[in-house]
């Protein structure tokens, strides 16, 4: 299978989950993907300078072997059910 490189966009999302557990991600499934970030504070805690590093250094096949479960792929519907309940008490 043949792929187009899209540089290391990939990282942000796993630098997220290990590191600002605070904020809500996921990506919408549609041609090239869109990630949809929620949660932000306006006193977001200091970056982990460590953990950048460990990010920076990943390797593609961390990705590959672990596509779905990073990138929190959603169907691009997911966004209007996502977006419509944000208001509502049992979303959050």
């Amino acid at each position: 299978m043949n792929y187009t490189w899209n540089g290391d966009v990939w990282k942000v999302p796993y630098y997220l989950a290990s590191n600002r557990p605070d904020l809500k991600f996921f990506t919408l499934n549609c041609d090239w993907g869109l990630g949809v970030v929620t949660g932000f504070s306006p006193d977001p805690p200091q970056a982990n300078e460590d953990v950048i590093s460990k990010v920076k250094d990943l390797d593609y096949a961390v990705l590959d072997k672990n596509r779905e479960e990073i990138l929190k792929l959603r169907n691009p519907l997911y966004s209007w059910y996502y977006f419509s309940r944000r208001g509502s008490a049992s979303h959050r």
